[in-house]
């Protein structure tokens, strides 16, 4: 009767001790599982900016971007999420900012500018001021009033679809519409350029993702060690 009650006790023992280790499974499975959806999701919301970091650290030069259109280039030859630098940009519709930011927009190549640069004035004096030959149409299209072609920038850093923009649904896209007049086929094909953005300030996209790394191989690692214990 002893004997019956202690295999009793033994096997309970030896149950819950199984159930133990079922537990520590499913657990570190979750959390697994759990790791990888998490370091998936950040490649995916930094993956511009993991892109944008190993680009070339030598900003592709476009130059003056108005001598660029008057010889007939009406499409820029870079790809986006590229480093680069424009000069002699038109400082149109300079009416967007924020506490850090100021923006404006070159109808040249539809290019929105941000920066945290002064931007200069535009002066309401247009009967002395001169339309480069080949740019004539943005005045007949009402694409750019005259005034703002009196003013140039240079800009440098980071080119990107305006679409993926920091701010893009925030202000950008209703200030596209509503004050630079773009169609959604426009803005579908118009850039952003976040000016001193360049590719070294996104070596945090780099330490998310070997975090993120970290976290995946730390707790695959400890779902691999429960499952050999639960096989002992």
């Amino acid at each position: 009767m002893e004997n019956l009650q202690e295999q009793e006790e033994l096997s309970g023992t030896e149950s819950a001790w199984k159930s133990g280790k079922n537990k520590a499974v499913a657990k570190r499975a979750l959390v697994f599982v759990v790791a990888v959806v998490v370091a998936l999701w950040s490649v995916m919301s930094f993956k511009a900016n993991l892109i944008y970091f190993f680009a070339n650290r030598t900003p592709v030069n476009i130059g003056d971007v108005r001598q660029l259109r008057a010889k007939g280039v009406t499409k820029l030859d870079v790809k986006p999420n590229s480093y680069v630098r424009m000069e002699n940009l038109i400082v149109g519709y300079p009416e967007l900012e924020t506490k850090k930011y100021r923006f404006f927009f070159c109808p040249i190549y539809n290019v929105l500018v941000r920066t945290e640069s002064p931007l200069p004035e535009v002066s309401l004096r247009v009967g002395q001021t001169e339309i480069p030959e080949g740019l004539e149409f943005l005045v007949e299209q009402h694409r750019v009033p005259l005034e703002f072609f009196a003013t140039h920038f240079d800009a440098e850093g980071w080119l990107m679809p305006v679409t993926e923009a920091p701010g893009f649904k925030a202000g950008i896209e209703e200030f596209l519409k509503k004050n630079v007049r773009l169609s959604d086929s426009e803005i579908r094909e118009a850039y952003a350029l976040l000016d001193k953005e360049t590719p070294n300030k996104q070596i945090f996209a780099v330490l998310i993702l070997v975090a993120g790394i970290f976290i995946v191989c730390a707790s695959g690692w400890s779902l691999v060690k429960a499952i050999r214990q639960k096989q002992t």
